[in-house]
């Protein structure tokens, strides 16, 4: 790619991360990979091939207790929504995985919608009631908040996505966004060994300029936006918890590999939270 997906510049330099070919915008800060997949190719991985996480199985016994930790990281999420949008409003989440979050939001009273390329995701989210569609290109209507955790850095055109997000959010609507932190000490520290230096499935990694520039640039206020772990104590306890509860009356024990993984995502997985209004 000779141009920067964000911003179009084609102010560029060539970055070597571990093995990876990188380009780093001079303009914008973006960086992101050199040799860009194609789009179609995209759209078939995350279809049949992305799993979240490699290490939890496909039963849903391992999903239901994924879901019981993550609670506490959904409820400070919701917060931080219904302090700007009270319940009712409608919502979308782009990556919504198996619609944990949504099933939270609708709880709430949002009403909800997931978008979601993975065919077994979105068949989990049927199960639950949640309405779910494939891509943003099917999407109709207009809504009052966006949500992307963890999704913005899969799409290999952030510009492109981010004006497809405009045709759909309502003005003064809320757009929520979290990513890795690429700028974060962690990410400087261990460079490809990051745990989510992922250029096989992130192709575009997001510091607080780049972010905030992408933003900015696409008639975006930013209200908020910090560098954070993406998992707290709290979650931590939680995770603890649900390993307990499942163990003891399911019998699903967590590995030591599992333990090992919490506590290192706790530590070196840092985030950019940002919550944006459209202007």
């Amino acid at each position: 790619m000779h141009h920067c997906p964000s911003c179009s510049s084609q102010s560029l330099k060539d970055v070597l991360w571990g093995t990876t070919a990188l380009k780093q915008c001079l303009n914008c800060s973006l960086f992101f990979l050199r040799d860009m997949p194609h789009y179609d190719d995209t759209i078939d991985y995350y279809a049949s091939s992305y799993v979240l996480q490699n290490n939890i199985t496909t039963t849903n016994y391992h999903y239901e207790r994924r879901r019981i930790a993550r609670l506490p990281e959904q409820i400070f999420l919701l917060s931080k929504l219904i302090s700007l949008l009270p319940p009712r409003v409608a919502m979308i989440d782009i990556g919504c995985d198996r619609g944990f979050f949504l099933d939270e939001a609708r709880r709430f009273g949002y009403k909800v919608l997931g978008i979601e390329p993975s065919i077994s995701a979105r068949e989990a989210c049927n199960t639950i009631g949640i309405p779910v569609l494939p891509s943003l290109d099917e999407v109709k209507g207009q809504f009052d908040c966006v949500v992307m955790w963890h999704s913005l850095e899969h799409f290999p055109e952030p510009a492109k996505t981010i004006r497809q997000i405009n045709g759909l959010i309502s003005k003064g609507g809320i757009l929520a966004v979290r990513v890795p932190d690429f700028g974060s000490f962690w990410s400087r520290l261990l460079r490809h060994r990051w745990k989510w230096f992922q250029p096989h499935q992130h192709y575009v990694h997001y510091n607080v300029a780049s972010l905030e520039y992408l933003l900015k640039h696409h008639g975006y206020e930013i209200i908020s936006l910090k560098s954070r772990r993406a998992n707290t104590l709290t979650t931590m306890r939680s995770q603890s918890a649900a390993n307990r509860l499942f163990a003891k009356n399911l019998g699903i024990k967590a590995s030591l590999f599992d333990y090992a993984s919490q506590w290192y995502h706790y530590i070196a997985s840092i985030e950019l939270f940002c919550i944006a209004k459209k202007i």
